[in-house]
This record gives structure tokens, sequence and C-alpha cells, in this order.
């Protein structure tokens, strides 16, 4: 039903529509929670509404994307944090580093003299303090003898080795973790050889390798 009263200027409808939309008089209202998905379009691109208020998201449906960090966390996102459980982009205790780190890959020992006593062919200053992992590698200018070797701090022994005879061939290898309190501190590798006397005296040289292990 319609009546409509009135010029084109000024038209006044009665019109009486029921259902989602109603229309009474000149007033259109439309019902709450009539608009639902299946009357909405199925594709196109949705305007730019402020979505602040959508709260009851299912983060398993995204599908294409990436999260920004930002969004994760409070605090500062990079390459040396982390994301704790309370939500905070934080540094790892002991500031961040990443270890194990390579100090040393492979450095050389020059060749030095040695006797029946100890001498020192390598002295080995760390540039910080810490753990760290040194290997190394001695061969001797004369295989028919036997050879003593050993890595020393603060005249503490950490670790030693000896070889003679046909094993004289291979060389001598030390591995210590040595914890450095103190940078004027080095760490010595010192070799003996055996018999003593030897002519010509026998001479040690070979290479070392530095890892840090941690702070």
């Amino acid at each position: 039903n319609q009546n409509t009263t009135g010029n084109a200027a000024t038209v006044t409808t009665n019109a009486n529509l029921t259902g989602d939309v109603t229309s009474i008089g000149n007033v259109t209202t439309i019902a709450n929670n009539a608009v639902t998905p299946a009357k909405m379009a199925t594709s196109g691109t949705l305007p730019g509404f402020n979505g602040s208020a959508l709260t009851n998201l299912n983060a398993s449906s995204l599908s294409t994307g990436t999260v920004a960090t930002a969004r994760l966390g409070t605090g500062t996102a990079d390459g040396t944090t982390y994301l704790r459980g309370d939500g905070t982009w934080a540094t790892p205790a002991g500031g961040g580093g990443t270890f194990p780190t390579v100090i040393n890959a492979s450095s050389t020992i020059s060749a030095v003299t040695i006797g029946a006593s100890y001498s020192t062919v390598k002295s080995i200053t760390l540039p910080s303090t810490g753990n760290f992992l040194i290997t190394v590698y001695l061969g001797f200018s004369n295989i028919n003898d036997d050879y003593t070797v050993k890595m020393t701090q603060s005249g503490t022994t950490l670790t030693s080795a000896n070889c003679y005879g046909s094993s004289l061939n291979a060389g001598i290898s030390l591995t210590a973790v040595v914890n450095v309190t103190s940078t004027s501190t080095p760490v010595l590798i010192q070799a003996g050889n055996g018999y003593g006397g030897v002519s010509p005296a026998p001479t040690a040289s070979g290479t070392y390798s530095i890892v840090k292990l941690s702070n």
C-alpha cells in the first residue's frame, strides 16, 4: 500500500514495508543484525573501516602476509633480542652476543728451539674475559725423540700430552676450555724435549685456533 500526497517538490510517502527493512511514513529502518553475511557481496574490497572493535578474530585464519615484529610485543625487536613469554622483546643475559664466536680460525706458531726443560712456544693473550676453547697442534723437526706439550695459565697446567717414536709423525694436539678472568693473564703453550742434548736441537712449530664459548 502506498499513499502519495504533495507535489514534486514535497512528496510524502506512506509506504508500509515489513521484514528486515521497514518504512513507516517517511522513516525507513533496517532491523538490528539484519544484514547477515549471506546478504553481503562475496567479493570486492572492504572500505577503510576502523577495526579496533574487532576483538574476536581467529589468528589461524590468516592466510597471507607477515605479522610485523612490532605487533608481537613491546620493546625493540632486532637481531640481538628475543620475545619473552610476557610479550616483551628483551636482550639475552650476557649482552646478546652470539656464541660460539671464532676468534682465530688458524694462526701460525713459528718454529721455536726446545730443550729438556719446557720452553714457551706461544703466549696467547685473549681479547676479553669469558670462556674460550683453544686448540693447538705442534709438530717437531726431529721425530727420533720424545716430547711433552702442555697448556698453562697462571702456572696451572690446563692439559698436557706427550709422544715419541713413530707417533711423532702425527705431532701433538691439545684442546682445553680456558676461563679468562683477566686479559692480562696469557695462556702459554709450552714444549719440552724428553732427552735433551740432541744435536741439532729440535724445534716445535704448528698452529692454534681460538673460539669464544660464552661471556
